[in-house]
This record gives C-alpha cells, structure tokens and sequence, in this order.
C-alpha cells in the first residue's frame, strides 16, 4: 500500500521505496533504500515514517533512525503515523496497539494497559486541541492523554465498527470513514451518518477522506470511485463519467494549491485540479501498475509480459516496452504461435493484441459470456482456453466459442481459478469450490474432497515437474501433489509453509516455487525447503500473485508492490543464447565524499542512449548539469568541482531512459 505526505513544494510518496514529487514540475528524486509503509509530515516541515522496523526522520538533510530496545518497530506493523504539536510521534500498529515516542522513551498502548480495545489499529489523528482520535476494528477512540472514550455501533450511531479514516473540518467537526459509510460528528457533538441509502454515496465501503480548503467532503470507495459532498449535493467521480482511471481508491490527500491526489488499490497516482485529470508516472521501470497479476515469457526475446491491475508491460531484460492502448486491468496473459498476445481482464472481457492493434471481446460483441477473466491457457493444437469468473470455461479456436459449465458437463463450478495444459495435451482445470478437473477433448477427469484425498476444492495455482507429477496451490489447505496415483499434502501443521493460501506456483525441474498470501515466497525440491526475503524490503514478498522461471533460472516474482527478479548466484540474461552477467543501470557513491573541491562520479548505461546528470541543493534546487548527452552502454566517469559553491549537502541525479537514482554528495571546505 502507498502512503503520502505534503512538505511545502514536494509530495512524497512511500510504499515499495520513497520518492520525492515536486508537485509544480513533477520532478522526482527517489530514496529506494527505503520503504515507508506510513508516513506524515510535523509543523516543523521534517518528514518521519516508518521503513524496515525502524523510525525514521527527514529534516531536509539528513535521515535519522530512532528504535526501540524493548521490541522491533517492524513487528508492530505500522499502519498510521501522525506527529503532535509537542513533538511528540504516535505510531498506530497492526496488531500491537498505538505507540508513543516522545524522542527518547516509548511507550505502548495496548488491550492489557489501556482504553485500546482492539490492537489492530486503521487509523489515527490529532485534532486542534491535541486530542487522539483512533480507528480500528473496534470501533472509534478518543484518547485525552488520561482517559480513554470508545464509541461503537453498540453505543451510538457508527454504522459499523471498522473505522477506517478520520478527518476534521474547518467548522471543528470529526468526519469518519466506516466500512458502513461515512459519519460527521460535529463540534457540538451532533451525530448524521451518510450511507448508500440516505445520500449520494454509492455503496458504504469508504475507503479514504479529505476536507479541502471550503469544507467539500472528499471520499475514496472501496470499488465504486471517488465521491465529493459539498454539505448540500453529491458529485461521483469514476471510469465512466470523469479521468479517472480506476474505480478503486486507496488513499486520498489534497494539497494546500486544493490539488486532489489519489492513489488506487494497484499504487497509481493520479492528481485533479477541479478541472483535468494528469496520471503521476514515478515509476523507475515501466510498469503501468505495481500490482503484477501475471507473468509469461516472451519467446521471441526471453522477455517476460507483464499483466498489472493497470495495464501490460514488456521486458527484455534491458528495455521496457508499454503499451498506453491498454490502461485496464489483467488477470492473465497468453501468447500464441502466431505472435498474439491475449489478455484475461478483470472487467473488459478479452483482449487480442498484437502491433499495437486491440481488438475486445466481451459480453455484447461476441458469444464471450463472462467479461471477467480469471485465467487463460493456449493448448498443443492453438486453441484458448478461458477461465471466467461465473460463467465457466470457454474454449475459442478463433472463430467459434464453445462453453463448459456446471449445467452442460462434469464441472462442479462455474468459477475457474486455474488453468495448465501439460505434456500430453490434457487441460487442468482449477475451480472455486468444485474441485480439479482433467479434460483431454472428449473425456473429464473430477477430483474433489468427496473423492479423492485432494485437501480442498477451491485450487489457485496449477504447475508440473520435471517428473510428471502435479502441484496444486489450494486456498486455506496448502500445497498439494499428485503422482497420477497419490495425493500428497503440505501444509502449515507439517512442513515450512506459514500460510494455507498458495496463490501462485513455477516449476523448475523438481523444484516447486510456491508463492503465498500472507506467508511469502518458499521452495521445496522434494526433500529441502528454503524460504526468502528481499534483502532491502522485508515485507515485499509478503503476498505474491505471479511467479514464472526462464530458461536461465531467473525467478520473475510479481507481487502488490512491483515486480521482483532473482536467482541464486545473480540474475543473468539471454543474449544470443548465451547466459550472460545482466548489465544493469548503476549509480556510484562520488569519491572521495566529503570532498573539497574535486569528486569523481562513476555510473553504468546497459544500452547506448541519453544521459543526464544534474546537481541540486538540499532545497531541490538545480545547480548544474554534469552530462546532457548520448552516451554509449558501459561504464563512465565524470568530475564535478565544488569551487563556486559553498560548504553543505548536495544531491546529484542520474536520469536514463526508465533509469533514475540519487545520491548524496557532502562538500567540505
């Protein structure tokens, strides 16, 4: 999930890494050694979040690290952050209360010593008068630094107990945002509650608020876009009526300029003006989204496609290739023989492409019955195979379409999860609640709880060895194989496993890579289970929708926050069939640093093309430019003199094609 935060001409924006937005020129300086999962801003203008178990502070030159001796700030998982007029930094978890850092003591708040009667904290602001207003999934808290008052659906009119955000308004009044829909509390303590069935909120789930510079209510909705309420009518913003591009809203802020800046459930950024709507790319790749849904190889270059909740992406392990035809959300994606590539949308029904050329398929221009796709497959003779979402499997030789359901065959359920094709040709189907099924054209195979020793009947991955035998990804039972005769079962009671829902599998020989919600990344080779972190953001594998394995062994790892590329020993690429160390960008620390008043900057192109390096000031002000020009792949140095500038912190930025990077350089006289 991303996070923002204002300081005077900049958004910053944390999630998988930080990134500093001017929000005039968008210029962007990214931070990638850190990965905020909350973060604010106090009157002082310094920046504070939390990134790899350790709180953090920015004051416009340094990052200084505060932790605590008696627990890993990172355990707490941190949800909310908001810093009081004393200085004071309150930190709300998930799972360990809210916490208190007053610069040298922490203190913790939690169902055993305090008013908190949940530990799962949403939310957390300070009102004018310093006091903590606390959402979680028990309802809304006031905490006056003594006593503690918790109001529920039990006690007053909160239309549910999940609250999620809270906002205040010029008038003195609390606006809350529930799983109910919205609640205004006003400066004398009157109580209106705004839902689905007494307004022009058009469902109750709200996600997010905002209270711009006139008092307009601004809300994000769980699936149904942003609304606005200016105290007398509503006004809907989604992908129907307006620029928005997704109808699914994380977070909302508004600027002190009244820009509105929203991000969606898949981590884009979109900023309105009341009047156009500009998509924020700060990206450093070119993928449209950091939800990676699906990944499958590209066989003409070795590249992996690269379906996100916003769009595809192409990479050939050097260069990103985009496609701003596509801007909808992909569940999966096949390629044929013949070099087309076929999206699984998860509204749009399906999409052909190839040269740039689109061609849709749907509900009302063909016999497509479902415009939700959940999977897809090409089998041995070219046909597409289609997983829908409730009208089962379809099966298109591109002509003619020909559906398999619960009502005209052996399948147990008209959701399909999953699809494989293996050696022989046989289809593998994974259903939602009906089990597995094997179909060779003419005769079905059904395994499920009834009659088999198959754990569960709702299966999310399919994958097979080396040695035949099938791997199953199942929701909330494990990991399963199949050897043609037995079922095998590992789950969190008898292996390594740490969550029951495997989400997605890859084979590589007879080792099974298997990818989780909630538990991370593991392998299994049959006899050694290994599981992984990344090394500089812990929780970037916490949940894992994707994986696919290349002929070099790379690991193409696709989850809510990016796409992640490993392989033991180094990642390598295909170059005329030949494996080869992967040249990547790279930006060197200057040397020496400190310096005074000659440095020496080195860094690394992968591929011929445009190169600019320039200096700002710790305010973000341009001093110069080191190098505006072409320059051919390798490796390169350049000298920069100090002379002319005084004693202080300067920042040096590299920009090439997708490529940036930012250090810091000290220059000491």
């Amino acid at each position: 999930m991303m996070c923002a935060a204002f300081n005077e001409d900049d958004i910053w924006i944390g999630g998988n890494g930080l990134a500093k937005i001017n929000r005039i020129s968008n210029d962007t300086i990214f931070f990638n050694e850190y990965a905020p999962s909350t973060i604010t801003t106090d009157k002082n203008g310094n920046i504070w979040f939390i990134s790899n178990g350790k709180l953090l502070k920015y004051n416009g030159e340094n990052f200084l690290s505060f932790s605590s001796d008696s627990f890993y700030i990172g355990q707490t998982k941190p949800k909310s952050i908001c810093v009081d007029d004393e200085g004071i930094v309150w930190i709300g978890t998930s799972g360990n209360g809210l916490l208190k850092f007053d610069g040298t003591n922490w203190t913790r708040y939690n169902r055993s010593n305090s008013g908190v009667k949940s530990n799962y904290i949403f939310t957390l602001a300070i009102d004018s008068e310093g006091v903590k207003w606390i959402g979680n999934g028990a309802g809304l808290l006031k905490f006056d630094n003594t006593n503690w008052v918790v109001y529920n659906a039990s006690n007053s009119l909160l239309p549910s107990n999940n609250v999620i955000n809270i906002e205040f308004d010029r008038d003195g009044g609390k606006w809350v945002a529930t799983a109910g829909g919205i609640v205004n509390i006003t400066k004398d303590s009157v109580w209106r509650v705004f839902d689905n069935s007494n307004s022009g909120l058009p469902e109750n789930h709200i996600t997010t608020l905002a209270i711009d510079s006139l008092n307009n209510v601004w809300a994000g909705t769980a699936n149904c876009g942003m609304v606005k309420f200016n105290h007398s009518e509503w006004t809907i913003y989604n992908t129907s009526n307006s620029g928005i591009p997704w109808d699914q809203i994380s977070s909302l802020f508004i600027d002190d300029l009244g820009n509105k800046w929203i991000i969606s459930h898949s981590q884009q950024l979109v900023k309105f003006d009341d009047n156009s709507w500009q998509k924020i790319t700060f990206h450093n790749t070119g993928l449209p989204g950091n939800d990676v849904y699906y990944i499958v190889p590209n066989n003409e270059n070795g590249g992996m496609y690269i379906g996100t909740g916003s769009g595809l992406a192409q990479f050939d392990r050097i260069n990103w290739t985009s496609y701003d035809n596509i801007d909808f959300g992909i569940n999966s994606v096949a390629t044929d023989d013949s070099g087309y590539i076929w999206l699984g949308t998860k509204k749009s029904g399906l999409a052909k492409l190839k040269d740039s050329t689109i061609t849709f398929y749907n509900t009302i221009n063909s016999d497509l019955p479902d415009s939700m796709i959940w999977t897809s497959a090409i089998d041995s003779s070219g046909y597409l195979w289609i997983g829908t979402n409730s009208q089962g499997l379809v099966k298109f030789d591109g002509t003619n379409w020909t559906i398999y359901n619960r009502y005209n065959s052996p399948l147990k359920s008209n959701v399909i999860l999953s699809l494989a094709v293996d050696k022989t040709g046989k289809l593998w189907v994974g259903t939602r609640g009906g089990g597995l099924a094997a179909f060779d054209g003419v005769n079905w195979e059904i395994f499920d709880t009834t009659n088999t020793q198959i754990p569960s009947n709702s299966i999310w991955a399919i994958t097979f060895d080396n040695l035949d035998n099938i791997w199953i990804g199942t929701y909330l039972t494990g990991l399963c194989k199949f050897d043609g005769n037995n079922w095998t079962s590992y789950n969190a009671s008898n292996s390594p496993i740490t969550s029951n829902w495997v989400y997605s599998l890859a084979a590589e020989g007879n080792k099974i890579w298997i990818g989780t919600v909630l538990g991370g990344l593991l392998s299994f080779d049959g006899t050694n289970w290994s599981s992984y972190q990344h090394p500089v953001f812990p929780g970037l594998l916490h949940e894992i929708p994707s994986l696919a394995i290349d002929k070099a062994g790379n690991k193409w790892i696709g989850t809510y926050y990016g796409l992640v590329i490993y392989r033991e020993g180094g990642v390598i690429l295909n170059n005329e069939n030949k494996y080869i160390a992967a040249p990547v960008y790279s930006l060197s620390q200057n040397y020496p640093n400190p310096f005074n008043p000659i440095t020496k900057i080195n860094y690394t192109i992968p591929q011929n093309g445009l190169v600019t390096i320039k200096v700002y000031d710790i305010l973000g002000k341009e001093i110069t430019t080191l190098v505006n020009e072409e320059k051919k792949s390798g490796n390169h140095k350049i000298e920069f003199s100090g002379s002319k500038l005084s004693s202080g912190i300067y920042f040096y930025q590299i920009k090439s094609g997708s490529f940036t990077a930012t250090k810091k350089l000290v220059l000491l006289k």
